[in-house]
């Protein structure tokens, strides 16, 4: 029986399967030739007793062909030793901020409770560094549409990648870098708010501060788009590059890392003294199709209030042209036209959303 290493996942299965029994990833996009030296970039040759590529997990010490989580212990370490990364600042012994691991397992438990069917969010808070929110979910929490606050207002709203993960138990981060492109937009924003300057600085210094970490290789990359939500017309006006990482179960591994990217790219002065604050939140499935649905019916009402307004306009535009007479044909004109741009600002702008 033929064995192949799931490109995904990192699970071994059998050649004549139709998918990874793991993650439902094709067995038919896995190209697998009977003189291949590698599968999905692994050396087959370090295995020579069955084709499969092993290492020793760092975390238990057996050997695991799972390049993921190790088959034994669920460490996500594994990955640092087929990558070459150092696990010093990793291990079970790392430091880590306190409550953090809790507040994961926490997040475990609740997907547990509900057998995945909610959308579950940890938010970790840290006001020492202004407010720095990171969030962590199951898989199907990476939700496609998401808001960027300023204050008290929607700054752009970004159309999110989603992570592409199986729907099963697990953890996922995804930090997220904002890059302004559009500079008329920037302009105009930067004028009435002073904002979107110190927005580029910021996610490009912390950006290119996360390129260097050790543990960049480790993410996954998808470019979306941010969408303008202030000027209300709906443009693009920049990308958003989003960095996804599953965890799998292992809370210690994803508390590490949790921990020294927030060390690593922010100004910590005092590591032990900073406080973070966790917000665990379910919401079922229910709950997440109602919030769409209101969200969705905000936009039609608005989209139909705009229509029956332009239609008005219409009218009077061509009552003023028929009773010229008595007015300029000019009011009539002017009238209708504003009316018709208004209407087909609108439904160009409801396409795009």
């Amino acid at each position: 029986m033929s064995i192949i290493i799931c490109p995904e996942c990192g699970k071994q299965f059998s050649a004549s399967a139709e998918c990874c029994p793991n993650c439902g990833y094709p067995t038919d996009d896995i190209q697998v030739s009977l003189g291949a030296k590698t599968i999905a970039g692994v050396d087959l040759s370090t295995n020579s007793e069955n084709g499969l590529h092993s290492v020793t997990c760092p975390n238990c010490g057996a050997n695991t062909t799972n390049l993921h989580n190790c088959d034994y212990c669920g460490s996500l370490l594994v990955r640092f030793v087929d990558r070459g990364i150092d696990t010093k600042n990793y291990s079970t012994n790392a430091f880590k901020f306190k409550g953090l691991e809790e507040a994961l397992m926490q997040n475990l438990e609740e997907q547990a409770r509900t057998s995945s069917r909610n959308h579950v969010h940890t938010i970790i808070r840290c006001e020492e560094l202004g407010g720095l929110e990171l969030e962590v979910t199951n898989p199907k929490s990476q939700t496609e549409m998401g808001y960027y606050r300023w204050g008290d207002k929607n700054l752009f709203r970004t159309s999110l990648s989603t992570t592409d993960e199986e729907d099963s138990q697990s953890l996922v981060i995804c930090l997220r870098f904002y890059e302004i492109t559009d500079n008329y937009w920037s302009n105009a924003i930067n004028w009435s708010h002073g904002i979107t300057n110190e927005l580029n600085d910021y996610n490009h210094a912390t950006h290119n501060r996360f390129k260097k970490m050790d543990i960049f290789d480790l993410f996954k990359l998808k470019i979306s788009k941010m969408i303008d939500a202030v000027g209300d017309k709906g443009n693009a006006v920049g990308n958003v590059y989003n960095y996804y990482l599953n965890f799998g179960r292992d809370v210690d591994g994803a508390a590490a890392i949790i921990t020294q990217y927030m060390i690593q790219n922010f100004n910590i002065l005092d590591i032990h003294s900073a406080k973070l604050d966790f917000e665990l939140l379910s919401i079922t499935e229910e709950e997440y199709s109602s919030t769409v649905a209101k969200e969705r019916n905000k936009k039609n009402a608005r989209t139909i209030a705009v229509f029956i307004f332009c239609i008005i306009g219409i009218i009077v535009g061509l009552f003023l042209l028929i009773s010229y007479e008595y007015n300029s044909p000019l009011e009539g004109v002017l009238c209708i036209v504003g009316s018709l741009w208004l209407l087909i600002r609108a439904i160009i702008r409801r396409k795009k959303e």
